[in-house]
């Protein structure tokens, strides 16, 4: 290991009154290091005292300086220990990133109280050799854990996989995500000021960081951060003085609108999954669990305004009940916009948030609708021009997620809408791409690869069930803890055995899974044999997915074209009218309606797929039910191109 962990008194109590500054301990000490005075370092400052939870982890090109301003800094003055980790081969890129993963790691632990709550982040960025620095990271962890001086919970592995990490707001922001971060947060202090309505809608691909620039947001007018002096920012542009700038009179602007009385905040997540593991996150960095709500939360509240709601996935919002929410629907348009609205359909649950609120910042992506009650893009634009305002439109480019970059998940949707040719694959280096022969040896190597790097999942569309009432009752006849991740392989057995094909029960070939147990949980804690659907995976990410293309996905080799067999589509809970083929309901429709309807489950399929498809980090591994679908597949990737 190449760097060096040194513990130092940190105290005013050590410095003698009187004394100048430059000796000072633990400063004069650390001015004679090697590396102490004029070297890029990353260090923490802690308190040795039992029970004390505060801690601050910085960097800096001179530990000497920095400590000797940390000594003057009232808010600093609760440490006595300052750990400072230095390496001859450290630059000013690599501890501004390490500095960030550190502060990630321990809020993600969720032991310490971290004063980098009120400070600003640096930008993430490539730079030469990033992925050794990263690295090292998991060493220094691992070595403070083993060292005993600080409290730490939980090794490395496990973190970097826990929805605390990936979805922190503390994370390092690219250069593309600070400034539309800073854009609309100037952009809500202005129209809160001047009493306007505002809208943002945040656009962007699969894994380019939609969900953390809201959390970013969120998180900053939740907890008003306190205005500092000092560049921290590094941009490639080079201006770190006047994007810092920026970021200061931010704080400062937010700090003063909240002076009467803190902003009434809401983050609206339209999925019990995700909405599950964002109030897991935000709790962890001081935020109540139940400022995190569902749609039909805010509009029980008729005599309060939200000042910002934040809505995540806002392409999964409703424009018309689902299951048995008719009466809920209907009794929520009269309460909010009159008796003579109870027409079911038309308005959506947008128009209860764009009712109810006086700012929305909203991620939409209408390649990720994949049921028939998601609002279209017309009723989206219609929910708009009712209350008179046009959104500002913020893109996202820059692929964080999928380690194949772009030109995979562009080339995804090549894969799903050949036209009649097959698609040429793109060259995505080391990003691993399999189809399988056999289902079951993917899932069998997907369960392999989640024992040594932990989130890998399999994931499936809709061509098979999944029915709440029995896997609850599943559930109450489990003789084990439920919950304990030693029992999952059992509990997985228990549900295979109880369950039928109706209930959810999956059989290819000689062999039997389930869906997911527990939808709320699946994403991080589940035996890696239950299979997902869309409804747990989006807006996540894992290490591998494994995507098994179901009965419902078939390709015609004779066209060229991916075809939906509608007679096949078992999960009715998300495609309602998927039942379209159905003689009686086909008789009442015009050839004109049926071809549209058919239009729309197609469209909706294939951003299943899209979905799936787009969710691993490291690789994707694909095995298809229908004969046809597989030899396009093996046909599309049979290059070694594409493997690792």
């Amino acid at each position: 290991m190449s760097f060096n962990i040194k513990e130092f008194d940190f105290h005013p109590a050590c410095c003698h009154k009187g004394t100048p500054k430059k000796d000072l301990e633990p400063i004069k000490s650390l001015s004679s290091e090697l590396l102490g005075a004029n070297w890029p370092v990353v260090y923490i400052l802690s308190n040795d005292t039992p029970g004390d939870k505060n801690l601050y982890v910085g960097e800096s090109t001179s530990a000497s300086h920095r400590m000797r301003n940390h000594v003057d800094n009232t808010i600093r003055n609760c440490f006595n220990k300052a750990k400072i980790i230095f390496d001859p081969t450290y630059n000013k890129s690599a501890v501004l990133d390490i500095e960030q993963t550190l502060i990630n790691l321990f809020a993600a632990d969720g032991y310490y109280d971290l004063q980098n709550a009120n400070e600003g982040q640096s930008d993430a960025h490539d730079y030469y050799d990033r992925a050794y620095y990263q690295k090292l990271v998991q060493d220094i962890w691992q070595d403070l854990k083993k060292s005993g001086k600080l409290t730490i919970n939980k090794d490395y592995n496990e973190l970097v996989n826990s929805e605390l990490f990936k979805f922190s707001p503390y994370t390092s922001l690219t250069v593309e995500q600070n400034d539309v971060c800073v854009d609309i947060l100037n952009e809500i202090l202005g129209s809160l000021g001047r009493g306007e309505k505002y809208v943002a809608m945040v656009q962007g691909g699969p894994g380019t960081g939609k969900s953390i620039v809201m959390m970013h947001m969120f998180h900053m007018l939740k907890n008003p951060p306190l205005p500092t002096t000092g560049g921290k920012i590094s941009t490639k542009t080079g201006k770190a003085d006047e994007v810092w700038q920026k970021l200061v009179d931010l704080k400062k602007g937010i700090c003063k609108i909240s002076e009467k009385s803190p902003l009434k905040v809401a983050y609206v997540c339209p999925m019990g999954a995700l909405q599950s593991t964002i109030k897991t996150a935000v709790s962890a960095c001081g935020i109540r669990r139940y400022n995190v709500v569902k749609p039909i939360d805010i509009s029980k509240e008729c005599d309060d305004y939200y000042d910002v709601i934040f809505v995540d996935e806002a392409h999964r919002l409703a424009h018309s009940p689902i299951g048995n929410t008719q009466k809920i629907f209907k009794d929520t348009n009269a309460k909010l916009f009159g008796a003579q609205s109870d027409v079911l359909g038309r308005y959506t649950q947008l128009d209860w948030l764009l009712k109810k609120s006086k700012c929305v910042v909203m991620v939409f992506d209408e390649g990720q609708t994949v049921r028939d009650s998601d609002i279209t893009i017309v009723e989206r634009d219609y929910a708009f021009k009712r209350v008179g305002v046009a959104p500002e439109k913020f893109e996202l480019k820059g692929q964080m997620r999928c380690n194949g970059g772009s030109l995979y998940t562009d080339f995804i949707r090549q894969l799903l809408n050949p036209k009649g040719t097959i698609p040429t694959r793109p060259d995505v280096g080391s990003y691993d791409i399999q189809v399988f022969d056999f289902a079951v040896d993917m899932i069998d190597e997907i369960c392999n690869l989640d024992v040594t790097n932990k989130l890998c999942r399999v994931a499936t569309g809709f061509g098979w069930q999944w029915v709440a009432k029995r896997y609850d009752n599943a559930k109450k006849t489990f003789p084990l803890n439920w919950n304990d991740p030693k029992n999952f392989p059992a509990r997985t057995a228990h549900y295979i055995k109880t369950l039928s094909p109706k209930d959810g029960k999956i059989s290819i070939g000689k062999h039997e899974y389930v869906r997911n147990i527990d939808p709320d949980r699946w994403m991080v804690e589940c035996d890696p044999h239950e299979i997902g659907c869309v409804h747990t995976t989006q807006g996540f990410d894992f290490n591998y997915i494994g995507v098994i293309f179901g009965p419902e996905i078939d390709f015609d080799p004779e066209k060229g074209e991916i075809i939906v067999n509608y007679d096949k589509i078992a999960d009715k809970n998300s495609l309602s009218n998927a039942s379209v083929v159905d003689k009686r309901k086909r008789e009442t429709m015009t050839p004109a309606q049926i071809a549209s309807r058919e239009k729309q489950i197609t469209e909706d399929v294939l951003n299943v797929y899209n979905v799936l498809l787009t969710r691993g980090i490291r690789g994707c591994y694909m095995w298809a039910y229908n004969k046809n679908m597989q030899d396009y597949l093996k046909q599309v990737f049979s290059s070694t191109m594409l493997m690792p």
